[in-house]
């Protein structure tokens, strides 16, 4: 019997399987190259200029959080930047109030945010789409409105008008990089978002992300496939909400005041475009759209500002400044609707193709297999009759 031979696909020459030496020598030198250009910043780049990356570190870690209970758990949250008002007023009252150091307010503001996310998620397991937005909507509107008018008795007669947190920072004896207080700081809180990053990483790698993913593609299907659907929702809200409080208490190491005008709801609709265009189900989709929060407005009204005669035609350059950001916006959701990272994902994919050791290449990847021809009738072989062709 002859066989028509499967072609072997183009792809072939490129593709990687997953723990393999020639996949760990890649991961092992896009890591290293990263690590570098991470640790030296600080020292080609200004004060200024780490101010805003350390901004990033702590969004990204914020971000994360939402990337969680939204983009991979599938719930609405609509009171993210009330989770990250929790670490930065607890990081704020500790610290300026009580004089503690700044890595001992990070495990008290991930504990608080924590209870806060389970308080949050036990609703949300006989709440679903609208309701469930609604109820974190009333939390992100409400925490800002509590701080500003009833909160004096026991956040000081300075919490309507903010909370400032200050702290002894120096660069200790034995960094050997000559970089300031500023680089120091970056330092830091780039080794946090780095452990962060790296410990979602291994736990969605694990069933408990598969889980996840198994709900957001519909609980029922989730729950025969084996998932504690009750217990992963709740999960997420309490990682979301803790993750969203750590970020919450980095970003107090670069900007020390917190107001209650600054985590209103406004900051969570930041949070949602950047989780939208930075990717919503990938971990490093809340690097990007981190990014994105820093310098997008920044860049937007340095655009407006360039463009000659608009300041003479309009004195509100800042309005002008805000529709020029919503239409970077909606061109970034028009052209890339999954994000940047699942874009750049796709276009990667055309270069280097990672495979699951003993799986088959991903249809994705342009390569396409054949299933083997029939085999050709023998000439010499008699006519087979009905009854042996229905036997």
């Amino acid at each position: 019997m002859s066989t028509a031979a499967v072609p072997i696909p183009k792809a072939a020459g490129r593709v990687l399987v997953r723990g393999s030496a020639r996949h760990r020598l890649l991961v092992g030198a896009v890591a290293a190259i990263a690590a570098v250009v991470g640790i030296l910043v600080p020292v080609v780049v200004t004060d200024f200029e780490l101010g805003r990356l350390s901004q990033v570190a702590a969004y990204a870690v914020a971000l994360l959080g939402l990337n969680i209970v939204t983009g991979m758990s599938g719930q609405i949250s609509l009171g993210h930047a009330a989770f990250f008002g929790v670490g930065a007023y607890t990081t704020a009252i500790l610290a300026g109030d009580h004089g503690w150091p700044f890595f001992a307010t990070i495990p008290v503001s991930a504990a608080i945010g924590a209870l806060v996310g389970l308080v949050v998620g036990i609703p949300a397991l006989r709440l679903k789409g609208m309701y469930l937005a609604i109820v974190t909507l009333a939390l992100g509107t409400a925490v800002p409105i509590y701080l500003q008018g009833h909160s004096s008795a026991w956040l000081g007669a300075g919490s309507a008008s903010g909370v400032r947190a200050s702290f002894r920072w120096t660069k200790p004896d034995w960094l050997l990089l000559d970089v300031s207080a500023a680089g120091w700081k970056y330092l830091v809180l780039l080794a946090i978002a780095v452990v962060v990053f790296l410990l979602v990483a291994q736990v969605l790698r694990s069933r408990v992300g598969r889980g996840l993913l198994y709900i957001s593609s519909g609980e029922r299907t989730a729950a025969v496939s084996g998932v504690w659907t009750a217990g992963t929702k709740i999960g997420a809200f309490v990682v979301s909400s803790m993750l969203a409080a750590v970020g919450g208490s980095m970003y107090m190491l670069v900007v020390p005041i917190v107001t209650p005008q600054s985590i209103g709801f406004s900051l969570t609709l930041l949070f949602l475009t950047a989780m939208i265009i930075g990717g919503k189900s990938s971990v490093a989709g809340a690097v990007v759209g981190a990014f994105f929060m820093v310098y997008l407005p920044p860049m937007s009204s340095q655009l407006v500002l360039g463009i000659p005669g608009l300041q003479s035609l309009t004195a509100h350059v800042g309005l002008v400044s805000n529709i020029v950001y919503g239409a970077l916006l909606l061109l970034c959701v028009f052209f890339l609707p999954r994000g940047v990272v699942p874009a750049a994902a796709r276009l990667a994919r055309r270069f280097v193709v990672v495979i699951p050791a003993g799986g088959e290449l991903p249809a994705a990847s342009g390569a396409r297999t054949r299933r083997p021809a029939p085999p050709a009738p023998d000439a010499d072989a008699a006519p087979r009759t009905p009854e042996e062709i229905h036997s």
